[in-house]
């Protein structure tokens, strides 16, 4: 299949450098590099259809998050700290009662990106509301699958907490975006003593 599609898009290439007769040192030198390029493609491990289905739950989870928070309307202030800090909050229809946090952050951007992403496991260590986070599947650069525990909290009358989320993370220049969303995976199924 694959293989096949990729011969005949060569041939294709060929036959359209070819016309243009650059000469046979410069059409040789491209195909060389698409071929190559399109080699290193071929051995890339293919994802199995369940991870397609996650990549495409944080995708669309990323892209909902994005139109929520593009969408000025409605806000209202929860609570503003000394600081400047913000709470805000919106009820969507198809969500529930969603909170946007409005921070300032004295920290560079690689550094709040790989606490928040390259470092998710140890978020418990500075996360008073997170007890556990378990990376339980990497799917490719941007998506993973994971456990979390919530914290203990005073007078909880649901009882301990955990979620199983698939969660996204994209970055383009001085734009970070996370997003994630609660999903379903076989092997972390609900746990003994915990709501979920």
């Amino acid at each position: 299949g694959l293989r096949r599609q990729a011969a005949v898009a060569i041939s294709q290439e060929l036959s359209r450098l070819a016309s243009h007769s650059p000469g046979p040192s410069t059409w040789i030198h491209q195909v060389r590099r698409r071929s190559s390029l399109l080699s290193s493609r071929l051995e890339e491990k293919p994802f199995s259809e369940m991870q397609m289905s996650y990549i495409k739950q944080g995708e669309e989870a990323l892209q909902k998050s994005l139109r929520i928070l593009e969408d000025q309307n409605d806000w209202k202030t929860e609570t503003v700290a000394g600081n400047g800090d913000k709470v805000l909050s919106k009820v969507l229809p198809d969500v529930g009662k969603v909170f946007r946090l409005e921070v300032v952050v004295d920290q560079p951007l690689d550094t709040v990106y790989g606490e928040l992403v390259d470092n998710m496991e140890q978020m418990g260590d500075w996360n008073p509301n997170v007890k556990e986070v378990r990376i339980l599947e990497k799917i490719g650069k941007d998506t993973v699958i994971t456990h979390e525990k919530a914290a203990a909290t005073p007078g909880n009358i649901v009882g301990p907490r955990d979620f199983v989320s698939v969660r996204c993370a994209k970055r383009r220049g001085s734009t970070c975006v996370l997003a994630g969303m609660s999903t379903t995976y076989g092997a972390m199924p609900e746990q003994e003593g915990f709501v979920r």
